[in-house]
């Protein structure tokens, strides 16, 4: 899974070559601040594991999945914007 992620592009090129990745190089491969993945992390937008020994630690410790980074990256990408819809000619009668 973790090379069918690495093959999609150039999303993940950037990245260190390490199954995980900790959030300052996931900041860093996005050009945002540290506090700003961990938000995502927090959020449920970014997958990532708690890697501390104690879950209710004072500094989580977060560890994310390079795959996750890439499926994280295809979410967040600019796509094209749908055709707009072709209107009807309306069939009424004008009235003098």
């Amino acid at each position: 899974m973790i090379q069918a992620a690495s093959q999609r592009g150039e999303q993940t090129s950037g990245l260190p070559d390490r199954p995980y990745l900790i959030p300052a190089e996931v900041a860093e491969h996005f050009a945002v601040k540290t506090n700003r993945v961990i938000q995502w992390i927090v959020g449920g937008e970014l997958a990532a594991i708690h890697a501390s020994i104690s879950t209710a630690s004072l500094k989580p410790q977060y560890r994310i999945p390079r795959e996750a980074v890439s499926d994280f990256a295809d979410a967040r990408a600019i796509k094209a914007p749908a055709r707009p819809r072709r209107r009807r000619a309306r069939n009424y009668r004008r009235i003098v």
